[in-house]
Order: C-alpha cells, then structure tokens, then sequence
C-alpha cells in the first residue's frame, strides 16, 4: 500500500487502533452498502445493479450523485437518462462547508484531552483492561500516541484510550512490535509477586482499584 501510495502520489493517513470513532463517515458507509446487499438478496435482485443505481441517486441535500460528483459523469444503467450534467466547483464547495458547519457543532460540546510527553506514566485501554505503559513520542497522526506496555509491547493508541498517572513508568529491558492482526501477546514477566496489605486504623484493610493493580 505504500508502495501504491508513492507511486501515485497520495498521501495515506491511518486511524488510531480500536478508535472507529475517527473514521465514522466510512463505518456508515459500510453499514448503508451491507443494508443495500442484503435488500438485494431478499428481493432476489442483482447486487451489482443495485450498487450501480445507488451511484446515480443523488445525494441528500444536493442534486448531483455519488457518480458525478466522482466521475464528473453519471454512470450508465438500464433506465434512459438525459444526458449527463457535471458538478461544478461550487457544489463540492457547499459539500465542504456543509461537513464544515457539522463539525462546527459537533465540537461545543467536545473538549481537548492535555497532551501527554515522552516518558509520561500512562494507563493504556488495551482490550478489557487498563494496562500500565510509558509514553515513547506522539505520533505522527493527530491525537495519537505510540506507547510501551509494561510487557514490552509498543502499540499505537489514541489520546481517548491513554490516562495519565502518578505511577512510575515501566522498565522493559526488551520491547516487542505490536501487530493488531496478531493475537495478543502474553506478558512473560511470570507471576506477580504479593501486594502488601495496607490497613486503616479501624483494622479495615484497603483495596486498590483494578486499574491500579499491577
């Protein structure tokens, strides 16, 4: 992919890990084409015709489709059409101010997350726990972070995902490439050693939340 990228002279921006968040208008996308495939298969159509006119239906809010504002044509299908009428700039300049206007709304009621430094002690959300890790550098896609875990793992993970604490930050004598198309990898630091009890004055003996618990 990068190799393509290069080739053609595009720039590819990835995601944060485990954050579909960030990438919502294509996860709705797939949503609407799966809910497009399987009309077609009840009704017992054919799924590339449905695709195809779904292409030449004009978007909400807008008197061009998805074809024209692509190709700068309409596609050619078996219903007799006009003939095809391009989109001009300003179209796709009212789509651009129209997500614009979106965000806009979207962000009053959002706030930003402080920036977090390297060698910052942080608790990352991998998978169904708060593992404890230290903070390598800020990656080079916004509000993303690569960390090392306390088992060595380095992974990449979004602002959202990464809480700051008083701890002191994990020394791993070895680090291992995380790959999110593996399974995950299990600590080999063997088994924990015994929490001191810490007791109050009444005798009552005090817990750490799981968060907290190495």
């Amino acid at each position: 992919m990068r190799q393509f990228a290069e080739t053609w002279g595009f720039q590819v921006i990835t995601s944060s890990p485990r954050y579909p968040k960030s990438n919502g208008q294509v996860e709705r996308f797939v949503q609407m084409i799966k809910q497009l495939m399987r009309k077609a298969v009840e009704s017992k159509q054919d799924i590339a015709l449905a695709l195809l006119q779904y292409l030449n239906v004009p978007v909400t809010g807008c008197e061009y489709s998805p074809a024209q504002l692509l190709f700068n044509r309409s596609l050619r299908t078996r219903i007799p059409t006009m003939s095809a009428t391009t989109a001009p700039d300003s179209v796709l300049r009212s789509l651009k101010l129209r997500q614009d206007l979106q965000k806009f709304y979207h962000d009053q009621h959002t706030r930003s997350l402080s920036p977090l430094q390297p060698g910052d002690a942080v608790r990352v959300h991998n998978r169904q726990s708060w593992q404890a890790a230290k903070v390598i550098g800020a990656h080079q896609s916004r509000r993303s972070y690569q960390v090392q875990t306390d088992n060595g793992t380095h992974i990449r993970r979004n602002r959202r995902d990464l809480i700051r604490t008083r701890e002191d930050p994990p020394v791993c004598a070895h680090h291992i490439d995380d790959d999110e198309l593996s399974a995950p990898l299990q600590s080999n630091a063997g088994p924990s050693l015994p929490q001191p009890c810490i007791k109050t004055r009444s005798g009552r003996s005090v817990k750490l939340p799981v968060r907290f618990r190495d």
